[in-house]
């Protein structure tokens, strides 16, 4: 089973890493339980340290991933701002141009917009990428159009500038909605996780 599976359950990775946890803990207390009669006080000691230390990792692990997530989750919704205004400021540019260009922009910039919405409904990611793309080549036709028609610097190319900057906030939302927490440190914390438990 791979990581991007628990990644879309998050049922099925809680119940997973209890049950893990669990039979951990009670393998190590068993193993334990048969070996105190036997230990003495300096092993003891040695064991309770190292458990100690073990434990403390974990925190240190725990911390910095929760810290990683929330940095990730902060920047997602930074995007999301960012992208909006992009879209506005590219929407009211666009009523700098000539007609048909601005009516037939305007209509393609309203699409957009339904369409990244309808991702947030439904989350189906692929679809609306494909869609968001395909709005994306058409308007940049509608540019070219308007950029060979009208080529005057002030009203086309503030629009073509808000245009390309909507493009890029769509690499960058996609790029960040495929960056969660790296796999090796979840693993690296699962089984620090593991071997805490079974101390």
């Amino acid at each position: 089973m791979s990581i991007e599976v628990l990644y879309e359950n998050e049922w099925l990775l809680f119940i997973i890493s209890s049950v893990i946890l669990f039979l951990a803990t009670e393998v190590g207390f068993r193993v334990g339980h048969i070996r105190r009669s036997t230990a003495d006080e300096s092993t003891k000691s040695q064991i309770t340290a190292f458990q100690g230390t073990i434990l403390g990792l974990l925190a240190l692990l725990l911390a910095f991933t929760i810290s990683m997530a929330l940095s990730r989750i902060e920047m997602r919704k930074q995007m999301v701002v960012e992208e909006a205004n992009a879209i506005g400021t590219a929407y009211l540019r666009a009523q700098l141009l000539p007609d048909p260009e601005k009516t037939e922009i305007a209509g393609l910039l309203r699409q957009y917009v339904d369409v990244r919405l309808e991702v947030v409904r439904t989350g189906n990611l692929q679809n609306g990428i494909t869609r968001s793309e395909k709005l994306h080549d058409l308007l940049w036709l509608q540019a070219v159009a308007v950029g060979k028609k009208a080529p005057q610097p002030f009203p086309t190319g503030l629009f073509i500038q808000s245009l390309n900057e909507v493009i890029d906030m769509h690499s960058k939302r996609l790029r960040a909605a495929t960056d969660p927490v790296p796999a090796s440190i979840l693993r690296l914390l699962f089984l620090v996780a593991i071997f805490g438990m079974g101390r």
